[in-house]
């Protein structure tokens, strides 16, 4: 796993020599949050954001690193009688296709750190806020598959798909969290892609 891990960066030093342009920007957007193999769990809208830097490898191949603080979590399935909330600081590592014009395509592996982790009871005798740091394993990694389009050379939107591989909760094996982003992203300097 941990060679996994390093593959992107490995490829970002090897190629770091040849690389033409280093740019930096900023992204945000609402995400979907789910727990994998919880009955009792249904998905949660929340929010990511944090900022990014692109380094040229080839003609149509970037590497990407991200540091974005991202809300995760799920709701009860039934009359939302808990709602669990976790933060976590990800950095995801990508490398990045330019598939046609401005459409690119992105893969890589996520490394998170979890920050806070609370659940919210809203209904019965344990109504109240609960830490929940200790049910959670501190770090999470979870494979990226996306895509960006960019709207101007500083401007784009995009999705992502982020699948969790490592367990989320202490004690369990099977518990993974996942989540969709929608974002839209702002570079300080004018990209092709």
């Amino acid at each position: 796993m941990k060679r996994f891990i390093l593959l992107p960066q490995l490829l970002l030093i090897i190629f770091g020599a040849h690389a033409q342009t280093l740019n930096f920007g900023v992204k945000a957007g609402p995400q979907i949050a789910n727990f994998t193999h919880a009955t009792d769990a249904k998905p949660a809208l929340l929010y990511h954001f944090g900022g990014f830097a692109t380094l040229d490898i080839m003609n149509r191949l970037q590497g990407q690193a991200e540091l974005v603080l991202s809300m995760s979590g799920a709701n009860n399935t039934e009359k939302d009688y808990y709602k669990q909330r976790s933060m976590y600081l990800n950095m995801p590592l990508l490398a990045k296709f330019r598939a046609y014009d401005r459409l690119s395509v992105h893969s890589g592996f996520q490394l998170g750190y979890l920050l806070r982790a609370k659940m919210k009871i809203t209904e019965g005798n344990n109504e109240g806020t609960y830490d929940r740091e200790d049910k959670f394993n501190r770090m999470e990694v979870a494979f990226a598959l996306g895509a960006e389009y960019l709207i101007t050379k500083k401007l784009s939107a995009g999705f992502r798909i982020n699948r969790g591989l490592s367990k989320l909760a202490r004690g369990y094996d099977k518990p993974r969290q996942n989540t969709v982003q929608i974002f839209a992203a702002y570079r300080l300097f004018e990209s092709e892609f």
